[in-house]
């Protein structure tokens, strides 16, 4: 409520005095504290999405290796023909 009041007075004032500067402060103070709530609101959400995607990706990977690992190739000796190193 108090942030309320401080915004609404600084609208106020702003009106009162024909003062831009004022009324973009009072609009500022509005912003941050909207962008605020919205960023912890948020926040756990994006988190949880990044920790899936990498979750999914991890995954993906481990199944590419077991893969690669068990098939026949994968017990072949290298040769120097074979190996781009």
């Amino acid at each position: 409520m108090l942030n309320l009041g401080l915004v609404a007075a600084l609208v106020a004032v702003g009106i009162t005095a024909h003062s831009l500067a004022v009324l973009a402060e009072g609009s500022d103070y509005l912003l941050d504290a909207a962008g605020v709530t919205v960023a912890l609101r948020l926040d756990p959400a994006v988190a949880l999405i990044i920790a899936v995607v990498i979750a999914y990706h991890a995954v993906a990977l481990l199944r590419k290796v077991l893969a690669r690992l068990r098939s026949p190739k994968a017990l072949e000796p290298r040769t120097k023909a074979a190996d781009p190193d």
